[in-house]
């Protein structure tokens, strides 16, 4: 999988479509995605995708710091594995 457009990244508010707001997630000047959408859920859902690059980044320092503590061996620490996965799925390596 190649590589994310890098961050920042944020959200803008479109036009309607069909009566649904939509929203775009903007990152280096470009529409990555639009959120189509007739909840409420969706600015929070364009929101959480905008903040991605940023979650990941620190994600990706936390476990680096406190990986080698546990000898890359995570049987006793349930939130060390659920880091290490959440970045793998992230990098589409899950």
């Amino acid at each position: 999988m190649s590589k994310h457009s890098p961050g920042p990244w944020r959200v803008e508010e479109g036009d309607t479509c069909n009566g649904a707001e939509t929203f775009a997630i903007i990152g280096n000047g470009w529409v990555l995605a639009k959120v189509y959408n007739e909840t409420e859920k969706s600015k929070a859902n364009a929101l959480l995708m905008a903040a991605g690059p940023e979650m990941l980044a620190a994600l990706e320092a936390v476990f680096q710091a406190r990986a080698p503590q546990f000898n890359f061996d995570f049987g006793n620490a349930p939130d060390m594995e659920m880091l290490y996965q959440a970045i793998k799925k992230a990098k589409g390596k899950s």
